[in-house]
């Protein structure tokens, strides 16, 4: 895995610890200090509210998507030590280490946990309720989109899957989190196609 996207992974969780309420927040708060700038992201106050909903275990994360999320070079590689990790990271990656259930890194994958291969928004919406209760997480990764370009569903519809994934966790007081597909050589300089 890039140490870019791990990083990316890293931060954006570290920066939900500014999200956290209760026991959560004393855990998360010197990390999410260290790793967050002066001034929170306008999305900080929002998530505190969902989070003021959440009733699940603390340190609980699905992994929610197709197969680039089954894979263990999603998300599992920040348990383990990460050569070359910027020193101001280095508090959010303790952080996320000791905050996040074992169970989470790597036992929770599959399609009965939200992550399969050759998997399109179209499968998530259908699923993300009976996910989320299953697991009841405090935080979603969420990447779906890769199939998509392929099989759609393609924009406005993917769009309506989507928001219908983030919606669904919002409610149940989880955290999601949406990444950003990797580039698809075959998409390059093809607005139409992944607009």
């Amino acid at each position: 895995m890039k140490p870019a996207l791990i990083w990316t992974g890293l931060i954006a969780v570290a920066y939900s610890g500014c999200a956290l309420s209760g026991a959560a927040a004393e855990t998360a708060a010197p990390a999410a200090a260290a790793a967050a700038p002066a001034e929170q992201p306008y999305w900080v106050e929002p998530m505190k509210k969902v989070h003021a909903k959440f009733t699940g275990q603390a340190g609980t994360v699905a992994q929610i998507g197709d197969s680039i999320t089954i894979t263990m070079a999603f998300f599992t590689p920040i348990r383990s030590d990460i050569r070359n990790l910027p020193a101001d990271l280095e508090p959010a990656h303790e952080w996320i280490r000791a905050y996040v259930r074992n169970r989470c890194w790597a036992a929770w994958k599959g399609a009965d946990w939200g992550n399969e291969g050759q998997m399109t928004s179209n499968w998530g919406a259908a699923n993300i309720d009976r996910w989320l209760a299953k697991m009841n997480p405090e935080l979603a990764l969420i990447m779906f989109g890769t199939n998509d370009l392929h099989a759609g569903p393609r924009p406005p519809e993917y769009d309506d899957k989507m928001r219908k994934i983030a919606q669904a966790c919002l409610d149940n007081g989880t955290i999601p989190i949406l990444y950003t597909i990797p580039p698809v050589a075959n998409q390059l300089n093809n607005p139409r196609q992944t607009a």
